[in-house]
């Protein structure tokens, strides 16, 4: 069978003796592309709608947001990082390790608390809803496929404290 291409080059030469036939191959490989096209967009579109439908059920804002980030499959990675044995490690060690990245997200600026936002509204396993005080499974949470570190930065921002006052001072929050 022909490729589209090389029907398209048949169709593109002046060759008067371009057939009815190969005519009418070249339009039925252009609308069965054009179907393909239609269908991924209905697809796409379903996709968007249901994204749309269980940011409301959780509580969101009104705005959405859309990651067009493909997440894979992360089955069996967390095994590639694990490390067996140390040079000098005891036997029998009853926990795992692994050693791996780890995303730290640090909003780092006044007014704008890591755990609060960061946890609560972007990144983190749940949502808060409307009413401040219910909380909604993230089907979108980055714990699924990354460590996470969430910084509280500088002194005084969201849950951070310090028991010196001079730290206050030294960072600019009176």
């Amino acid at each position: 069978m022909e490729t589209m291409v090389e029907i398209l080059t048949i169709a593109d030469t002046s060759d008067s003796e371009i057939t009815n036939f190969e005519r009418l191959k070249y339009w039925s490989l252009v609308q069965e592309e054009l179907a393909e096209k239609d269908l991924e967009i209905r697809m796409l579109r379903e996709e968007l709608e249901k994204v749309k439908t269980d940011e409301k059920k959780m509580g969101s804002d009104d705005e959405v947001v859309v990651d067009e980030t493909r997440v894979l499959s992360q089955e069996g990675l967390k095994e590639n990082d694990r490390i067996e044995k140390l040079p000098g490690q005891p036997h029998n060690l009853d926990f795992a390790q692994y050693g791996g990245y780890v995303t730290v997200d640090e909003k780092a600026g006044l007014g704008c608390s890591s755990l609060a936002y960061g946890a609560m509204q972007e990144l983190g396993p749940f949502r808060v809803a409307s009413d401040g005080k219910t909380l909604h499974h993230n089907p979108y949470a980055w714990n699924k496929v990354a460590n996470v570190l969430f910084l509280e930065s500088p002194v005084g921002v969201g849950f951070s404290y310090t028991n010196t006052t001079s730290n206050l001072k030294r960072v600019g929050i009176k």
